[in-house]
Order: structure tokens, then C-alpha cells, then sequence
């Protein structure tokens, strides 16, 4: 197969020689883009997801390295496991429709190498295979569409703060001295020193790594898949009543950028504290979403957020689906009614502490 595009390595790509050793200078965007995979493949692991890895896959045609794939914890009835097929791109630029178009012929001919010759099957498993395409930065329209036509998620993590501390914490490494000067060094090798360096051995040391953030797997109105940007551990940190699976948030912003809508929400924790969470949404889908909170009322509902989660209590895994009911600050009754009065008073900031979320 021809070689991969500089970024991240990817599920494009097929498999073989290690990339960037033997070959003269590995690109920065391409160390960029491995050092991203490694990064997204550790937030995978803590989202719900098990036995997430990278690996080679057979496909009915060739062999294809994934950045990563895992099996879904929940069990869904009436239809076989799911797998996620993920590809990550850390480009500078918008991911164009020809990535997507190459990632799709890459889940197609995975999901389709299963047969059955002379009475015996070529696997004891067999996978619902969904793809995912996780991008540093956005999406081009025609990536968009081409991508809902064939039933491919699309995450955009541009405009994420969290996902910015990684994406610089990756530039500032390959900006060392001794990293730029050695990038024949080879990908297995680029992320050993990698990791090295993230994680020094030194407390004074860490002061160019600050705390990671964590990636959940959400659904929105049952339609729309999205993946939640928070800080470290904030899933866990969730109030969750005992008696119910519902969650009241609030909906701050949102904020429309090349390529998506970055949407920011708040739930409470188990301190009464509010949690910030972000995620985003492609432009082409995000249409509806946007034209319904336009015409919504303050404290109306105006989506519900689905998140899988996995905890533990004394030793036991608890599943549970919680729903964040999300709706509209206070705040947006008296922005109408100004308009609706014609009053010329000077709109007021929205703090934290003036939102209010509605009890049942």
C-alpha cells in the first residue's frame, strides 16, 4: 500500500516496517501525529472501552494498522459485540475528504473478512465494527458529508483546552534540542523518549506536564454520538442520585469554529461543585442542535446527554447509563424578555454562581 501522509499514524496505513527508521528524517508533523496516537490511545482506555490497543487487523483484502480498537463494555442485546476502529490525525491543517475516504475503504474491508469455507468459519468472533476518526484539528465539509454517508464519527477536538495542553506538551517535546536532531531515531523509539520525558523521575522535572484530561463517550438525543472533554477524573467525581439515572446540567456556551460547534455544559460533583465539560460537534449535523436552543426557553430542556459509565464500590464494577438533562441557564429569560420590551438595559455577564439548575 502506499505510504501514510504525514500526521498520525494511522489506520490508512498497512502494516510493516517501523516508520521513520531506515528511511532518513522522520517529518515533525509525522512524530507529531504518533506521539498523538499514543496520547488518544490512553484516554481511550479509561473511556469505556477494554482491551483497547493498537494492532494489526486482517482485513478480507490486507492486513491494516490500527492506531486503536477495542470492544465496548456494555453489551448491546440483538447485535454482536461493538468495536471501535479509531484513526487520529495531529495535521495543522483541516482534515480533507480524501483521509476519510481512505479510513472507510480501511473499516470496509475489516467488517467484511468473514466466510465460512468447507463448514467452518475463518473466526470464532465477529465484531460490529463502527469507525471513529479522532482529528487535532477540524473537518472540511465534504470530509463531513462523506463521512455521515458512510457511517463514520467524526471528533474534533479544536477549541478543546484540555486537548490544546496535549497537543502543545507533544510540539514543546519535539522542539527539544536532542529530539530534533534524532527523529531517524524511529517511532518505537520516539515514543519511548516520549514517555520518558512526560513522565520524569523528578518532581521539578514535571513542570512542563500538567494534568491530563479525561474522554467519555456520550450520545446526544440517541442520534448523536460525541466525545466529553473534562478535567482528570471528572466522570468519577459525577453526583449521581441513588435513585435515579438523571443528572440536571446546564448548558453555558457554544461556540461556532471552522468545521464544528464547541459546546461547554456544567453538572455538579459529589462536592457540590460544577463540572466544566466540553465537546464537540461537526457542522453538518450540528444544524438541528443549535436551531432547537434558539428556540428554547430558559430552564427548558434542550438535549439529553446518554454516558456509559463504569464505577466501583468496594472491589464491584457498577454499570449504569446516566442521562445529563441539559437546559438553559436562568439568565435567558431576561435576555428575552429585554428584546421582547425593547429595554436598553446593559446585558449582564453570566457568573457561575448566578446559574441555577433546576430541581425536579
Amino acid at each position: 500500500m502506499p505510504e501514510r501522509e504525514g500526521g498520525c499514524a494511522g489506520a490508512a496505513g498497512g502494516g510493516g516496517g517501523e516508520a521513520g527508521g531506515g528511511r532518513g528524517l522522520m517529518k515533525e508533523n509525522q512524530a507529531a501525529g504518533y506521539l498523538f496516537e499514543v496520547e488518544i490511545l490512553e484516554l481511550l482506555r479509561e473511556s469505556g472501552f477494554v482491551n483497547v490497543e493498537t494492532k494489526t487487523l486482517e482485513g478480507r483484502g490486507t492486513s491494516h494498522q490500527i492506531d486503536a480498537y477495542g470492544v465496548y463494555s456494555i453489551p448491546i442485546p440483538f447485535t454482536y459485540p461493538i468495536r471501535l476502529i479509531a484513526e487520529a490525525k495531529c495535521y495543522e491543517k483541516t482534515i480533507g475528504i480524501h483521509q476519510i475516504r481512505s479510513f472507510f475503504g480501511v473499516i470496509t474491508d475489516i467488517s467484511e473478512n468473514y466466510f465460512v469455507k468447507k463448514g467452518a468459519t475463518n473466526t470464532n468472533t465477529r465484531y460490529l465494527d463502527t469507525g471513529c476518526f479522532f482529528s487535532a484539528n477540524s473537518f472540511t465539509l465534504r470530509s463531513q458529508n462523506f463521512a455521515w454517508a458512510h457511517n463514520i464519527f467524526l471528533v474534533s477536538f479544536s477549541g478543546i483546552m484540555q486537548m490544546n495542553t496535549i497537543i502543545k506538551n507533544i510540539r514543546d517535546f519535539l522542539k527539544e534540542p536532542a529530539i530534533k536532531e534524532s527523529l531517524k531515531m524511529g517511532k518505537q523509539n520516539l515514543i519511548a523518549n516520549y514517555q520518558i520525558w512526560k513522565n520524569p523521575e523528578q518532581p521539578q522535572d514535571k513542570i512542563h506536564h500538567p494534568e491530563y484530561p479525561s474522554i467519555v463517550f456520550g450520545i446526544i438525543d440517541k442520534v448523536c454520538p460525541v466525545v466529553l472533554v473534562g478535567n482528570k477524573g471528572w466522570h468519577k467525581r459525577i453526583l449521581i442520585p441513588p435513585d435515579t439515572d438523571k443528572v440536571n446540567g446546564i448548558k453555558i456556551s457554544r461556540k461556532s469554529q471552522p468545521g464544528s460547534i464547541l459546546f461547554e455544559i456544567v453538572v455538579y460533583d459529589k462536592n457540590g461543585d460544577l463540572e466544566t465539560i466540553y465537546f464537540t460537534i461537526p457542522t453538518r449535523i450540528a444544524k438541528k442542535i443549535t436551531g432547537r436552543i434558539d428556540k428554547t426557553e430558559t430552564g427548558e430542556k434542550v438535549f439529553d446527554l446518554d454516558i456509559p459509565l463504569v464505577s466501583w464500590k468496594e472491589g464491584q464494577s457498577i454499570r449504569r447509563i446516566i442521562t445529563i438533562e441539559v437546559t438553559l441557564p436562568e439568565e435567558r429569560r431576561k435576555d428575552r424578555l429585554r428584546k421582547i420590551k425593547g429595554r436598553a438595559e446593559p446585558k449582564k455577564e453570566l457568573k457561575r454562581e448566578d446559574m441555577v439548575i433546576m430541581e425536579k
